[in-house]
């Protein structure tokens, strides 16, 4: 709507809501990611295509997510949509700049250690 007609976006968000909701409680906003991440998983690694994979990439090594790389990516989601059920939309972590570089910690501690930090 905020590319089709802008004024009218505005004037909606302008309009008292009568759909508010309280906030998400921290249980509401961890548990769909524990369900996700949660599981630790192993893979067979008997599969040919693994096998085939792990040997072209025998030397490869990550190198560490930076704070430019997460704004880049935060910059080409849609503002508006919110990819999970925290329902926290992208316009927030787009607009928190100040919170780039603990996304980044964040991403280089989960891909090094393998699991999510608390």
């Amino acid at each position: 709507m905020f590319r089709t007609d802008c004024k009218k976006f505005y004037s909606l968000l302008r309009q008292k809501n009568t759909k508010e909701k309280s906030a998400p409680t921290k249980e509401e906003i961890e548990n769909p990611w524990k369900e996700i991440f949660g599981k630790k998983i192993k893979h067979s690694e008997e599969v040919c295509w693994i096998k085939n994979q792990c040997h072209q990439n025998a030397n490869m090594e990550w190198s560490p997510v930076s704070e430019m790389e997460v704004a880049q990516v935060l910059r080409m989601m849609q503002n508006w949509k919110a990819p999970e059920r925290d329902q926290m939309t992208n316009f927030w972590p787009k607009q928190l700049t100040a919170t780039h570089t603990h996304l980044a910690t964040l991403f280089n501690k989960l891909i090094k250690e393998g699991q999510i930090p608390d």
